[in-house]
């Protein structure tokens, strides 16, 4: 075991010993009372061993206790175990769009599939961090609050589909003001919002560039994920074709991304949304305490105890009379 003295200085107290071997030695051994016996050595015979050792462990055991005293005077000390290193997490909030046209399938099965299996992968392998939900349409709704509870929140995002929310429009606005409503009270080293969406902004009273404004003065981040192309051809059930043209205002979102120094992405597959969590989840780490170890362990009590004891033994054996054994 390792110890660590808080106290090293109370050595020198170790110093005096000497001093008091020396006066021992001197002026107490030399003028030890020794009475002369006779004795008929047919009757009374030598020991085979030689105890006149014993008369020198009474001041043996008190030299003993009195290096215990010293040592705790020292305040020995055992450190603490390591304590593990812990993150401190961050709060990330989904903004999942479920307007009419994510159940668009030029991402296969769809494009709001895609986006709640990519975030439910990026959920399972996140740790310590308070993840929620909102999804919006024509209006904004928080499914799940800030939770560390992954799999409630992976219950609750797959249960996720259009048509929860009267689906004709995009509430972009509303969607960010309730999004930063929802992470401004709370302490975080980091807050973020990552906006999954494939529309413009034409629903709700709130402009996205002034939700983002103040954003950006709460510290939170907003990275947007562009899903699909803004034009893509669709099979009808015929088996012809038709080219589709949607709404998506790519410049808008990286304007919302930039003015809170967040990122955008466009996604166009299902590799993408993958490849644009990870993107995402290594920006967004959760930082490191300091490593830490625990308290130390006072061990000076022991040593007052075990000093005491010896003491105690050596006056024990001065009143048994084996202070002055006899001698030859």
């Amino acid at each position: 075991m390792n110890f660590l003295f808080n106290r090293p200085e109370a050595f020198l107290l170790l110093l005096l010993l000497p001093i008091w071997l020396f006066w021992y030695l001197k002026f107490i051994s030399k003028n030890r009372l020794i009475i002369p016996l006779s004795y008929d050595p047919d009757v009374f015979y030598k020991p085979k061993f030689n105890l006149t050792f014993i008369r020198f462990l009474p001041q043996f055991f008190q030299w003993l206790g009195i290096i215990c005293w010293i040592i705790a005077l020292a305040r020995p000390q055992s450190p603490g175990p390591p304590l593990p290193l812990k993150t401190e997490g961050i709060d990330i909030l989904f903004l999942m769009d479920v307007s009419a046209s994510m159940e668009t399938e030029d991402i296969l099965p769809n494009r709001i599939q895609n986006a709640k299996q990519s975030a439910i992968k990026f959920i399972q392998e996140r740790t310590d961090d308070r993840i929620g939900l909102l999804v919006f349409a024509q209006d904004a709704f928080i499914v799940s609050p800030l939770t560390l509870d992954y799999d409630l929140l992976n219950t609750q995002l797959k249960s996720v589909s259009v048509g929860m929310l009267p689906k004709e429009g995009t509430a972009l606005g509303q969607a960010l003001a309730l999004g930063i409503f929802t992470l401004s009270p709370r302490p975080s080293p980091s807050k973020v919002l990552i906006l999954f969406t494939d529309g413009a902004a034409n629903q709700g009273q709130v402009n996205p560039r002034t939700a983002a404004r103040i954003a950006a003065q709460k510290g939170i981040k907003i990275y947007s994920v562009s899903i699909g192309y803004p034009q893509y051809t669709r099979k009808l059930s015929s088996g012809q074709s038709t080219k589709e043209i949607t709404d998506l205002d790519e410049s808008l979102l990286k304007e919302l991304s930039s003015l809170t120094q967040g990122r955008f992405f466009r996604v166009t597959d299902a590799a993408g949304f993958q490849q644009t969590l990870q993107t995402i989840s290594r920006l967004e780490r959760s930082p490191w305490k300091a490593n830490q170890n625990a308290p130390p362990v006072e061990l000076y009590p022991v040593f007052i105890i075990i000093g005491c004891a010896f003491l105690l033994l050596g006056m024990g054996m001065i009143l048994l009379n084996w202070y002055n054994p006899l001698e030859e």
